[in-house]
């Protein structure tokens, strides 16, 4: 018999601190973390004032339900996307200026990349087809 089988299967994660947590805890941690930083950028956008058309903001917010309730992708790949559309949200406060659309670009090519490796039916790939050209529109990419 192994004694080392119940060890072995059990995974921590650290920090400088002490503190030990599962790594699915810290996983669903930092998804919870990057939601609520995401939701403050968002939220700090204009709302569009035509309400038949979707602005920045809420095409932002469509994005981020999108990505955050998704079960077809990992929670890296979750992160990494909820981190590219809070560069997105900062970079939609100042849409015209140059080195905010060089932002908006790389986050664009980065989502693009992270949902092209998902299957074809999976909702999410669904969702960015239709919302990354807007918002690429919306800085003029």
């Amino acid at each position: 018999m192994n004694e080392n089988t119940d060890q072995s299967r059990s995974f921590t994660v650290g920090n400088v601190g002490g503190d030990f947590k599962p790594i699915g805890s810290a996983m669903m941690s930092d998804n919870v973390e990057i939601s609520g930083t995401v939701a403050e950028s968002i939220n700090q956008l204009p709302v569009s004032p035509d309400p038949n058309k979707p602005g920045i903001k809420e095409l932002l917010s469509q994005l981020t339900e999108a990505i955050s309730t998704s079960p077809d992708i990992n929670d890296e790949d979750r992160t990494e996307a909820l981190e590219q559309v809070k560069t997105l949200a900062e970079a939609g406060k100042n849409p015209d200026d140059g080195a905010m659309k060089k932002m908006a670009r790389t986050a664009v090519k980065i989502l693009q990349g992270t949902v092209s490796g998902l299957p074809d039916i999976v909702k999410l790939t669904d969702v960015c087809s239709n919302l990354l050209p807007l918002i690429s529109k919306f800085f003029g990419l």
